[in-house]
């Protein structure tokens, strides 16, 4: 399978925000919940934008440099008083985290920057750009790895 790159630069990245919070505007959400470390950036925005309480959560499959099941770290505020809460992450590839997420935070809506396609059932319910057949490379990533 042929694996094309896009290569997304910080003005390009923000934009795509900018579309994401546009068709977050019929959204009904009280609170947003930010997926660490992709989701942080637009859960931010989106927060502020919004003007609603951002609280954060660690979801990953790596360790160690190898991949594992899921597993996640303890949500960084507290969800308790919120009915309508907004998961946000960068994109959806296989969809595991999205299935993970929804099972820990039932009836949540899902917004993610690209989505990538994935030929399973979950889908976010927001998501600014849809890319098929291909790596992304977002504009933090030249400070890492």
């Amino acid at each position: 399978m042929d694996h094309k790159q896009i290569v997304v630069d910080f003005d390009q990245y923000f934009k795509y925000i900018d579309i994401l919070i546009d068709k977050l505007s019929n959204v009904d959400f009280d609170c947003v919940v930010a997926i660490l470390r992709g989701g942080y950036i637009p859960g931010e925005i989106i927060s502020r934008k919004f003007n609603k309480p951002l609280c954060l959560i660690r979801v990953s499959s790596y360790h160690n440099g190898q991949q594992h099941e899921l597993s996640h770290s303890n949500v960084i505020g507290d969800l308790t008083p919120y009915q309508h809460i907004l998961v946000v992450d960068d994109l959806i590839d296989s969809g595991k985290t999205l299935e993970f997420i929804k099972h820990m935070i039932p009836n949540c809506s899902t917004a993610v920057i690209f989505n990538k396609n994935v030929p399973r059932n979950i889908q976010p319910d927001v998501y600014a750009i849809r890319v098929e057949n291909q790596w992304i490379i977002q504009p933090m990533e030249k400070y890492g790895e």
